[in-house]
């Protein structure tokens, strides 16, 4: 049997994450945040407003809405010290959703 402090270790936030998930074309489709345990688990997983999704239906719009990257922004700079990046101006692509 483990000792209550091991215990604790094991049980305890050791590591989390800020990531994107990217297309084939490195064009981000996904945003989420992750927190490991001290034993490298998988404790919670945290997916952020996508703007390329209706709020509403979850169905794929032909415009983005850049203001829903505004709460991942904001935590990531906060806990990150990343600072927050702005929308593209090249004109919005949709990220390829498979492939």
């Amino acid at each position: 049997m483990r000792g209550p402090r091991e215990l604790a270790r094991w049980r305890q936030c050791a590591r989390a994450a800020f990531y994107r998930d990217l297309d084939a074309n490195g064009r981000p489709r996904s945003r989420g945040s992750g927190l490991w345990s001290g034993r490298d688990e998988q404790m919670m997983t945290v997916f952020f407003p996508n703007p390329w999704l209706d709020q509403e239906r979850m169905k794929p719009v032909k415009e983005p809405d850049w203001s829903r990257l505004a709460l991942w922004m904001d935590l990531r700079a906060r806990f990150a010290g990343v600072p927050p990046e702005p929308a593209p101006v090249d004109g919005p692509r949709r990220p390829q959703i498979c492939g």
